[in-house]
């Protein structure tokens, strides 16, 4: 996973604006905030938490307890600052959909199966590519899971 995280480190400050710009339009807190505050704090806090998962692909594994314990003491400053949960909540959820998305965008496919086998905590091995596809496209959204879910239909009642 190290090439995806060659290819997904430049583009941390371009991801930090875009979550950023996000954040101020769709979340009221945010919003209310004057653009010097979302320039330098904000996006501060945005840049950590990708920074975050930046290194999950470095490190090929997911967060480990010293990150969580960052991404806490940070959670913790933003209550200290009267910080409302839910705008910090929905900061980090609009984070990870910018994330993953930029992701899909930046990484091959093989390369997504693989994040995605890491992601479920499979041990390394052979794996059969349907199994692995299967999962792959339960976690993605679009047509494909739609379809899937269309097929697997006349199966719920009987489970």
């Amino acid at each position: 996973m190290l090439d995806l995280h060659a290819r997904m480190a430049p583009r941390v400050r371009e991801l930090t604006a875009v979550v950023v710009a996000r954040c101020a339009s769709e979340v009221p807190f945010y919003r209310e905030q004057p653009q010097d505050i979302l320039d330098e704090e904000v996006s501060r806090s945005v840049a950590v938490v990708l920074g975050l998962m930046l290194r999950t692909l470095r490190k090929g594994d997911v967060l480990d307890l010293g990150d969580l314990t960052e991404l806490i003491a940070w959670s913790a400053r933003r209550a200290e600052e009267r910080v409302p949960l839910e705008a910090a909540l929905t900061a980090y959820l609009i984070s990870a959909e910018v994330w993953w998305r930029a992701l899909a965008e930046t990484a091959e496919h093989a390369q997504l199966v693989e994040a995605g086998v890491d992601l479920l905590g499979r041990p390394p091995g052979l794996y059969r590519f349907d199994d692995v596809l299967v999962e792959y496209q339960l976690a993605r959204p679009g047509a494909g899971i739609a379809r899937l879910a269309a097929k697997l239909d006349p199966l719920n009642d009987h489970p």
